[in-house]
């Protein structure tokens, strides 16, 4: 029955091809017939329980190996709103917002005294967001077909943890969750400091909120020399993987 599924819908997409060509107009880009299956999963545990470290070598061989089965909340092409490629930035839907916060307050809470301390500590500043907190040094690990592609821990822009692999920064607008892709921590940058055509943004685009650490002098080089390290090459380019924009271009979910 498979087969024949599959034979009918190849003689469909042949005779749309050849009813393109014959009026004269450029061929469908056809998407493939399946697919792959994007997620991006979010463990229940923490950067301590994982003991991920601070390499990103061994953090992927943890998270590659850890079970992702198991996972807290796993999100896929459907419960994302938008892609932005450029800024590396995925906006979730409202609905996967508020079922992402659902299943974080469901969760048993690990936090060690001190992670606690610190949380409260930035909630009385008035910094982040709850979702923010909640996802604070969690792991996750982005997997197509599920082949782990790269993974790594949410974290806030002012920590000060040297962590040489991927992070993502939390913020909500219009009560849908932003996740910005780093690949690898800088601290103070909120989104990553090269944009989609491989150049260094602006300082000012790069880190919004902390305008006084702008004003040192040394900044705008410490950035770019965080920016363009081997680590941080060798994660970007496993992030903008060329499958992965496809399959958001082709689920009209791709901001260029």
């Amino acid at each position: 029955m498979n087969a024949i599924r599959a034979i009918s819908l190849l003689f469909i997409l042949a005779l749309c091809v050849s009813g393109c060509q014959s009026n004269n107009t450029p061929p469908l880009d056809i998407s493939p017939l399946q697919s792959p299956n994007f997620g991006i999963y979010i463990f229940k545990e923490n950067w301590h329980e994982l003991e991920l470290g601070y390499e990103g070598d061994h953090a992927q061989d943890t998270l590659n190996a850890a079970d992702a089965n198991d996972s807290l909340f796993v999100l896929g092409v459907d419960q994302i709103d938008r892609y932005d490629w450029n800024l590396q930035t995925i906006t979730l839907t409202k609905k996967a917002t508020s079922d992402l916060l659902e299943a974080l307050a469901n969760a048993d809470n690990t936090d060690s005294l001190e992670i606690s301390k610190l949380k409260d500590l930035k909630r009385n500043l008035g910094y982040g967001n709850a979702l923010e907190s909640a996802l604070y040094i969690r792991g996750f690990v982005v997997k197509l077909d599920g082949q782990a592609k790269y993974g790594g821990i949410f974290l806030d822009a002012v920590s000060q943890m040297a962590i040489d692999f991927p992070v993502i920064r939390v913020t909500v607008v219009d009560d849908k969750a932003v996740f910005a892709i780093l690949p690898t921590h800088i601290p103070f940058v909120m989104i990553d400091p090269v944009d989609g055509s491989g150049k260094l943004r602006s300082p000012d685009i790069v880190q919004e909120a902390q305008h006084d650490v702008q004003q040192l002098d040394f900044f705008p080089e410490w950035v770019e020399e965080l920016s363009l390290s081997e680590s941080s090459v060798q994660f970007r380019t496993l992030i903008r993987d060329e499958t992965i924009r496809l399959l958001f271009e082709n689920a009209n979910k791709l901001k260029h």
